[in-house]
């Protein structure tokens, strides 16, 4: 998944405290859980929602590598892009 991020978060996915969800986890220094993403479309959905997110991020140079932090939202890339226009 490609995303832009409005923060990158440093944390581990692997550090992050279990929930009763699979696919969430609480961050202990930021309060906030962190959803994983599956697919593109949850991403964008959290994103809007400002929401922290973590995802496979197979387009790096470290192929594999797990991103987590707060997404860029649809409206903020749109605005980065028409700026740089």
């Amino acid at each position: 998944m490609l995303c832009i991020m409005k923060y990158e978060c440093p944390k581990e996915w692997a550090t992050l405290v279990t929930t009763a969800i699979s696919n969430v986890r609480y961050c202990n220094e930021c309060g906030k859980n962190v959803t994983f993403c599956f697919n593109e479309a949850q991403l964008a959905d959290l994103a809007d929602q400002g929401e922290c997110v973590a995802f496979v991020d197979a387009r790096s140079k470290r192929s594999g590598r797990v991103r987590l932090g707060l997404p860029s939202t649809r409206g903020e890339k749109l605005r980065s892009f028409t700026d740089e226009l």
